[in-house]
């Protein structure tokens, strides 16, 4: 079984990352280099994949740059509120 899964970072930023072993990366982060300066890290959400080739073209689809931007529900409203697209109209 292999993993994706979603981090948020002390910034408020989002990092995807997959792995085969859960509990272990998320345990570890705190010594990644990418993520180590961003601590504490919070487990937002993961998605159980296949195999590995799943998980990592996964994680690559659901990188930040790749969505439109997120930030979590604790920043300003204003942030959240220029993060919300606009209605159509019917």
């Amino acid at each position: 079984m292999w993993y994706v899964y979603f981090l948020e970072l002390s910034n408020g930023d989002i990092y995807v990352g997959s792995t085969d072993d859960l509990r272990r990366r998320v345990a570890s982060q705190g010594h990644v280099i990418s993520t180590n300066k961003y601590l504490p890290l919070i487990l937002r959400s993961y998605v159980a994949v296949g195999d590995e080739a799943t998980a990592r073209k996964s994680a690559a689809r659901s990188e930040p740059s790749r969505l439109q931007t997120y930030r979590p529900a604790s920043h300003s409203s204003a942030a959240r509120a220029s993060n919300v697209p606009p209605r159509s109209k019917v």
